[in-house]
């Protein structure tokens, strides 16, 4: 080797790299766990377009649907599903919880799925013409006192808006009208309170089917976790609408439910209206034969005496249950007024006055009257307009009223109870008195008996009857269901976020996508691209290469500056990492072809003449070798020749226009050319090039063209592997490694090239801009050579 080749570096013992390995695994074992993020940036910075791409999509789809979409808005109410029937009629009617004994279905989900069926959303759709119309260009808003004919069907109407008026064309005829005026277009008619922006407009008037399926489908019912509250929203694209809409529905609800109630109790009604005309029926039936029974036993008069008896007991019975039956309903009522909350003391004091014996006093009649009075005055002001300056002292009037009314009727029940109470007390008196006589004038005859157990299980049936027809009457008369309305909706919430958190969201989410396909992209990878990489597969990089231009045509020294000090860098490490006594002998190869090894194999040797080396430079890719070309040298006679003994050794030399660098063709196409290369003459001619030259490199066909690499870097033992970030394949890297790792062969190292410029080989690099050789000799002297990549 010449004297100016750097000394090699100290060679580590066995003992030496045990002591230095133990000392590291102790150093490790102290050493905190610390989470690397240069792995995780690194694949970002790589895909950073990808990742950027992604996320400028994602945030302009975002940005145009929510640029694009119509504003929703949600109006709630909250309503009870509790038993008011029950608490006003002190237990005698049932509420939703109590007629489902035995059954397995849900009350609270039967009620959900009454509030969201097509009977009532039709009563809520027959009564707010505002849901047959759909609106386009302009907003619903505008729209005021709407009503559409229900024998209008499928139609739409087009609006042209004036400053002043608009016109409105319908199938046969347009009519124009100022704003703010009431118009009537086949069978619509709305007035449009204002001037929208738009210049045109449609109206479009959709059916009654198509009306209910849009309060479905606006309409949304949730139950609050362990109560029987409910929360009933409804979304529209109108907040005044849908407030209006919710509003509505709670009360058809309402209305709807109060109606099935009292349905249901007129049939409870007439049910036991009939069973009681069949039991009295029987009950006559038993006394005539009691009676007749008596009469052939020959006691007809102490029998007639005590059939007389036995009627008027009856009687007795008959009615004290009926007073009885009073007395509870009263003190139901009288309990209802007591218990009710505020909500309820309209529907207490209503039940209450329908009974006839309380609207019978004077007082009840006149405060109920005076109160109906108040309130319809204050609705027909309530539909006019909410601020009207009577509102306030109205309000006070019907509180006032209430309050009196409800002190009248209370004192009205307990009048009616206590005159109940005696009464009752005077029927038993009676009919015990009665019960006594008959018992000694009855006889103990056994057919007698039986019949006279006929009559009293009739009479009990009778009783029970007249019990239960009582409180059919009593449930009958009360007016409110199973619904009590807790909260009205009072205005309109919009849903989701605004624009610029729309935008937000979807820049966080295009960044995450984006990532992810960086990160998948770099897993489904399956080259060779990051030092890293090499280095976890045991292979030093020796330097980095990076891309540049042709450098033939000219080419200043800025575009192939950074490749020359690449070299001269490499030659450096080369120089270092063989550590050999004698001249620098080294094969150098790559997994596959379009690697660029003989770029690097040229243009390193040219490194090594330049630094005044002798340099010998071999193509030992004997089946498409190009060196020649690149030199301008022949390609024949050469290695193939002299290996096969075709020629000398002295004629397969050449000297290249370059000084310092001698250069061997890989000699002529020769099928047998493996089998050559692992001659005895391949021995002998290493053996005198080392004498010779300070610096041998060896081009070898790709490994996985064959064996031709693996025969040459035997002879020269050592190897440099030539890898091209982004196309070098992985898998079969990892195989070609394996098999050398069989042979005598030591791997000096990696040369990346075509690197493009960044972070992660930042170090690999030797050139800083502004420090290049800029004299116009050594413009001449130092070159790049250029070949097939």
């Amino acid at each position: 080797m010449p004297d100016n080749m750097p000394d090699s570096p100290q060679v580590l013992t066995t003992s030496t790299r045990g002591r230095a390995s133990r000392s590291l695994a102790a150093a490790e074992e102290l050493e905190p766990v610390l989470v690397n993020l240069r792995e995780p940036l690194a694949v970002l910075r790589r895909h950073l377009w990808l990742v950027c791409g992604i996320a400028a999509a994602v945030v302009g789809v975002v940005g145009y649907m929510g640029y694009s979409a119509v504003p929703s808005y949600r109006a709630v109410a909250v309503i009870q599903l509790s038993d008011p029937r029950r608490a006003l009629t002190g237990g005698v009617a049932e509420g939703p919880t109590n007629g489902f004994a035995g059954s397995s279905a849900d009350p609270l989900l039967s009620q959900v799925a009454l509030l969201t069926s097509r009977t009532v959303a039709g009563v809520v759709a027959d009564s707010m013409s505002m849901l047959r119309l759909w609106t386009r260009d302009f907003p619903m808003r505008l729209l005021a006192d709407v009503h559409v004919a229900s024998t209008v069907g499928v139609d739409s109407l087009q609006l042209d808006f004036k400053s002043d008026s608009v016109i409105v064309s319908g199938r046969s005829r347009a009519i124009r009208t100022v704003y703010g005026r009431s118009l009537q277009v086949n069978g619509v008619s709305f007035t449009l309170v204002a001037k929208p922006r738009a210049q045109r407009g449609t109206l479009w008037v959709i059916g009654r089917e198509r009306a209910i399926s849009r309060v479905l489908g606006g309409l949304r019912v949730t139950q609050r976790p362990r109560t029987d509250i409910l929360d009933v929203a409804y979304t529209a694209s109108d907040p005044d609408h849908a407030w209006q809409v919710v509003n509505r529905v709670v009360e058809v609800f309402r209305s709807v439910s109060a109606d099935e109630a009292q349905q249901q109790s007129r049939l409870r009604r007439e049910f036991l209206e009939g069973q009681l005309r069949i039991n009295d029926s029987l009950l006559a039936d038993a006394r005539d034969a009691l009676g007749a029974f008596r009469r052939r036993a020959g006691r007809a008069g102490s029998n007639q005496q005590g059939g007389a008896q036995q009627a008027g007991i009856d009687q007795l019975q008959l009615e004290r249950a009926q007073l009885d039956a009073d007395r509870r309903m009263y003190r139901g009522l009288l309990a209802s007024l007591d218990t009710v909350s505020s909500r309820g003391t309209r529907e207490a004091l209503r039940a209450a006055a329908s009974n006839p014996a309380v609207s019978a006093s004077v007082a009840v009649g006149q405060l109920f009257t005076q109160l109906m009075q108040y309130e319809n005055a204050r609705d027909s002001l309530t539909a006019r307009s909410t601020n009207h300056a009577d509102l306030p002292r109205l309000n006070q009037l019907v509180s006032t009223t209430e309050a009196k009314l409800l002190h009248a009727v209370q004192s009205a029940l307990k009048g009616l109870t206590a005159s109940l109470d005696i009464r009752i007390s005077a029927f038993d008196d009676l009919r015990a008195r009665r019960v006594a006589s008959a018992e000694q004038l009855s006889a103990s005859d056994p057919g007698e008996a039986r019949l006279e157990e006929r009559v009293e299980n009739g009479r009990k049936i009778a009783d029970e009857l007249r019990i239960e027809y009582q409180k059919a009457r009593i449930a009958e008369a009360v007016e409110v269901g199973h619904v009590e309305i807790v909260d009205l909706a009072v205005g309109s919430a919009p849903l989701g976020i605004g624009l610029a958190q729309q935008l937000a969201l979807g820049l966080l989410l295009g960044l995450v996508l984006g990532g992810g396909s960086a990160f998948l992209t770099e897993h489904l990878r399956s080259s060779i691209g990051r030092p890293r990489e090499i280095e976890d597969l045991g292979l030093t990089v020796l330097g980095a290469v990076p891309r540049c231009k042709d450098g033939r045509n000219g080419s200043s020294a800025k575009q192939v500056g950074p490749a020359i000090e690449a070299f001269r860098g490499l030659r450096l490490n080369l120089a270092h990492a063989y550590g050999a006594a004698g001249p620098v002998l080294f094969a150098l190869s790559s997994p596959a072809s379009r690697d660029g090894k003989s770029f690097i194999a040229a243009n390193l040797a040219l490194a090594f003449a330049h630094a005044d080396c002798k340099t010998l430079l071999i193509d030992g890719d004997t089946r498409r070798g190009t060196l020649h070309r690149v030199l301008s040298a022949a390609r024949k006679p050469g290695l193939t020749d002299f290996l096969s003994g075709d020629v000398s050794e002295g004629e397969i030399f050449q000297q290249t226009r370059y000084r310092s660098l001698y250069f061997i063709g890989c000699g002529i196409r020769r099928p047998d050319s493996p089998e050559l290369l692992n001659s005895s003459r391949m021995s002998d001619l290493f053996g005198h090039v080392r004498a010779n030259f300070a610096a041998i490199i060896v081009d070898t066909p790709p490994l996985g063209a064959g064996v031709d690499a693996f025969a040459l870097a035997t002879f020269t033992g050592h190897l440099v592997m030539v890898l091209r970030p982004g196309m070098t394949s992985r898998g079969l890297l990892e195989a070609k490694l394996s098999l050398l790792h069989r042979l005598p062969v030591r791997l000096l190292g990696a040369v990346l090239n075509d690197v493009e410029e960044g972070p992660e080989y930042r170090g690999y690099f030797y050139y800083l801009p502004g420090y290049e050789a800029t004299e116009e000799e050594m413009r001449k002297r130092y070159t790049l050579l250029h070949s097939a990549r």
